[in-house]
């Protein structure tokens, strides 16, 4: 169970997670969730959350199952 958990449940809830925030939600919406305006900072979390977070969470999940 605990391998289960870790290794594929926690990666993939959490690329299903970035995905949602960064593609298919509302701009408007992840804005004022998050407080901040149209700008550069806003900008770069985005990236962040559509590029980097996914392709890091798919490094974890396959580090997860080769190394066990």
């Amino acid at each position: 169970m605990d391998f289960l958990t870790i290794t594929i449940a926690l990666p993939i809830s959490g690329f299903l997670i970035a995905i949602f925030a960064g593609w298919r939600m509302r701009q408007s919406s992840s804005r004022e969730e998050l407080g901040l305006a149209e700008g550069l900072l806003y900008k770069t979390w985005l990236f962040l959350v559509r590029i980097v977070a996914p392709l890091a969470l798919i490094a974890v999940f396959f580090g997860g199952l080769f190394s066990s």
